[in-house]
């Protein structure tokens, strides 16, 4: 299920998943931050069943260090890590809007501490 976006037909909560864990999108800020369309949304009643992680936050975006291609999710704020996306088709599974990817230091990203890479269903086929 890594990649997709499920929204809770009983609340307005929408999660991302990714790692196996569910993680809950803060805010609409958060939402237009990272995703352009609201049409991939999957209701569902078993979110619940899915491990949570870690909240997307005030503060989670899109970067690549300025001149390079390697696009990272950042995340977790105040103890933020660095998620790479390691393809565009993962960009493209996860529905990110990478025109919407800041440029910045690569000093700053180095800084950020690495967590899991961000992959979905049909790059694990792959492998």
């Amino acid at each position: 299920m890594d990649g997709a976006r499920l929204s809770d037909p009983d609340s307005p909560n929408v999660w991302v998943i990714y790692g196996g864990r569910r993680h809950r999108i803060e805010s609409s800020n958060v939402y237009d931050a990272l995703f352009s369309e609201i049409d991939r949304l999957i209701p569902s009643h078993e979110i619940d069943e899915i491990e949570m992680g870690p909240e997307l936050n005030d503060g989670t975006c899109l970067v690549r260090a300025c001149g390079t291609l390697p696009v990272y999710l950042i995340t977790g704020f105040p103890h933020a890590k660095r998620h790479l996306i390691p393809t565009f088709e993962t960009a493209l599974a996860f529905g990110f809007d990478l025109t919407k990817t800041h440029d910045i230091p690569a000093i700053v990203i180095d800084s950020i501490p690495m967590g899991e890479d961000l992959e979905s269903a049909s790059e694990r086929v792959k492998i």
